[in-house]
């Protein structure tokens, strides 16, 4: 037998399985993630939307105690309508937003938040239906 039973190498072929599963886990959800992004995009046209980033109050694990809760802000960035007033919002996408960002998908549901010129993106999801 040229490898022994127990020992250092039965110690090595489990931490290789478990690593495996892992890494064929986090390709399995990278990959699912991709083909949302893609079925988005190749459904769903952009759309320029004027914009203004914010300050929001958010639940955190950090931050000050209030109401039995701990506080802490958040960037969010606002899309406007054509009159000027909020449509709903979303975590910034990256640096070098300034008034308008581009959209792709459904603004009630999920969609691609983008910087003029597509880069950089983001998936973006609300949680609440629009009213």
């Amino acid at each position: 037998m040229l490898i022994p039973r127990g020992g250092p190498a039965s110690f090595l072929g489990v931490m290789l399985a478990f690593t495996s599963a892992i890494t064929l886990g986090v390709v399995v959800m990278w990959q699912r993630a991709r083909r949302k992004e893609l079925r988005i995009l190749q459904t769903s046209p952009w759309e320029v939307w004027p914009c203004r980033g914010e300050k929001v109050r958010v639940v955190s694990s950090e931050g000050e105690r209030a109401s039995g809760r701990r506080w802490s802000t958040d960037g969010r960035l606002v899309l406007l309508k054509p009159d000027g007033q909020s449509q709903c919002s979303f975590p910034v996408p990256g640096p070098g937003i300034k008034d308008k960002v581009c959209f792709a998908g459904d603004i009630t549901g999920s969609g691609i938040l983008a910087a003029p010129g597509g880069l950089p993106f983001r998936h973006v999801t609300r949680t609440r239906k629009a009213r």
